[in-house]
């Protein structure tokens, strides 16, 4: 079990082997998902290249058992994430990129997500649109104890800034949360690639692609 960088009020603590969460006293939670590499070769920069073969590992729905009645009744969900160490060949470990599908509750917007970082840095990635322009694309990097604010209807992917060390956060989002990974894998991956550079920095580039469709 891990100690975290920045206690977030839960007794939720990260595992690294097997990689997932050890839940406390007084506090709720599902049996993780496991996010393998195979999963997810589609959208990264090399879909052959060698990595963990668990990237990370995802439960939807945590809290406090005595919050668990409130955030029903608000439609809130809190999601907690961990990232294995290493690389996906020359990129850092990343999630696919998505879009938050339109959300009955919230009028039928498709909802923003608010991410706070526990363990490790991050970047989280965003880019305005999943057309074949994306429009404005921003990275922000958070450390322990940041919060940071996706716009709603933006893709984005959280990318670890920790090369060699696990990364772990929580993130708010609407109760109804799903995931719209179509744009992105139609476009073979995120408009910037994030890829190491000299020391362990993160450089971006452009992805190439053969397929008709592309990020202009």
């Amino acid at each position: 079990m891990e100690q975290l960088d920045f206690y977030p009020g839960l007794d939720i603590y990260p595992t690294t082997d097997p990689i997932g969460f050890n839940y406390g006293k007084e506090v709720f939670g599902p049996a993780v998902e496991l996010r393998t590499l195979d999963s997810i070769r589609k959208s990264l920069r090399d879909p052959t290249c060698q990595g963990p073969e668990i990237v990370y590992s995802i439960a939807m729905d945590v809290g406090k058992e005595i919050h668990k009645s409130l955030l029903q009744e608000l439609h809130l969900l809190y999601g907690v994430v961990t990232y294995a160490a290493g690389t996906l060949g020359d990129e850092p470990i990343r999630s696919q990129g998505h879009i938050h599908i339109r959300s009955s509750f919230a009028n039928g917007w498709s909802t923003p997500e608010v991410y706070e970082i526990w363990q490790g840095e991050a970047i989280i990635y965003m880019q305005e649109s999943g057309s074949d322009n994306p429009e404005r694309c921003i990275a922000i990097q958070g450390k322990p104890g940041d919060v940071i604010l996706v716009p709603p209807g933006w893709v984005h992917a959280t990318i670890s800034a920790s090369i060699d060390t696990p990364l772990t956060f929580g993130a708010w989002c609407d109760r109804n949360y799903g995931f719209d990974y179509n744009e992105v894998r139609v476009h073979q991956g995120i408009a910037w690639f994030p890829v190491i550079g000299k020391e362990k920095t993160i450089e971006w580039k452009k992805i190439k692609t053969t397929s008709l469709l592309y990020w202009k």
